[in-house]
């Protein structure tokens, strides 16, 4: 591996039936560009949970036995607000997802980053909603907050790892991936200023609550409510 190229892409590819009967595969479409390009990567395809936890755990073995460089989760599925689907019909919420990543972020010696190219990927950043910071389980998550067409996945997520190569910033190649994608809702999304964030508003939220309870503020305990609702809703462009 050269060291200019210091990077790790396991790409998790669960492409629907219907799309894997037509040969529509971002994942395997990926692969042959960063062959091209020089970077380290292993492709797995994850039918189920069970397929997924597999792939997982063995890059965290592989970090764990001196094969430490900077790693990238390249997660090509479908989803929707609430989480992932895998190709058999599984289902996992944003905390589920959270649990099987957790482990492997763990061992990264600069954290886990995740490109997650389905639909509605951005609401990832609720794995990071979180009060414990050794419970995030990513450095940063690039995703979108809309539906995402496969055939913009295949051109732009390589012109990602191109911009990764050059050190271009995070702000001119998320800008990049927006055009490409027709999609200004794709962000970057860090993992431990989420937590923070939300932590902050979580104590605040919780102190108006507190002083309610003691001043028999019945306003006091609405806003309460109406913060814990608004917690989720945090958004970085």
């Amino acid at each position: 591996m050269s060291q200019q190229n210091n990077i790790h892409v396991l790409i998790i590819d669960s492409p629907s039936p219907e799309e894997s009967a037509i040969g529509l595969n971002e994942g395997s479409t990926l692969v042959a560009h960063l062959e091209n390009a020089g970077i380290e990567h292993v492709y797995c395809q994850a039918k189920n949970r069970e397929e997924f936890r597999n792939a997982v755990a063995h890059r965290k073995f592989q970090q764990q036995h001196g094969f430490q460089v900077t790693q990238i989760l390249h997660l090509s599925c479908h989803g929707n607000r609430d989480g992932i689907s895998l190709s058999e019909g599984s289902f996992l919420t944003w905390e589920q997802l959270a649990s099987e990543l957790r482990p492997l972020h763990e061992v990264c010696p600069n954290g886990l980053g995740v490109c997650l190219t389905s639909c509605f990927g951005a609401y990832g950043i609720k794995m990071a909603e979180v009060l414990s910071p050794i419970q995030v389980p990513f450095t940063w998550l690039i995703g979108t907050r809309r539906p995402l067409r496969v055939l913009d996945v295949c051109v732009a997520f390589p012109v990602l790892y191109n911009c990764y190569l050059r050190g271009d910033s995070p702000k001119n190649s998320i800008a990049l991936l927006q055009q490409i994608c027709s999609d200004d809702e794709i962000q970057m999304i860090y993992g431990p200023t989420t937590q923070q964030i939300y932590t902050s508003a979580f104590w605040i939220a919780f102190g108006v609550w507190v002083e309610g309870i003691i001043f028999g503020s019945a306003s006091a305990t609405s806003e309460l409510t109406d913060r814990r609702v608004a917690l989720p809703s945090i958004n970085y462009r």
